[in-house]
């Protein structure tokens, strides 16, 4: 939410005026929430990339129980890690309604602002 208030703060000066040209404030949240959608779409996508990466690393590292609380938190003597696809697309919705919901007080905050005053700003 950090980044897209700051992302909000950055563009009044635009959302001034686009707004002063006749922009509803519905096409500004729609353009917020396209932007929010694309951001959390690609970077989750590089995200879960990352962490199969890492879990095959791990896996093919053959990292050993050294000790009776190893064995029981790597369930055996060796830890295998797995990636299951359910796990991966719940996340993936999860980061998404996440972020759908942390752009709406951004958006909020970016409506608030008079035309006029948002195009002085700059």
């Amino acid at each position: 939410m950090n980044t897209l208030v700051i992302s909000v703060i950055e563009r009044t000066g635009e959302i001034g005026t686009m707004r002063a040209l006749g922009a509803q404030k519905g096409y500004v949240r729609k353009m917020f929430f396209v932007e929010t959608l694309t951001i959390a779409l690609v970077f989750g996508v590089i995200g879960t990339i990352l962490a199969v990466g890492v879990v095959g690393i791990l896996n093919a590292a053959h990292i050993q129980a050294t000790n009776a609380f190893l064995e029981i938190l790597f369930a055996g003597k060796v830890l295998h890690a797995s990636v299951s696809p359910l796990s991966v697309l719940n996340s993936l919705i999860l980061m998404i309604v996440v972020a759908v919901l942390a752009h709406l007080y951004p958006v909020s905050l970016a409506l608030k602002i008079e035309p006029v005053r948002a195009m002085q700003t700059e």
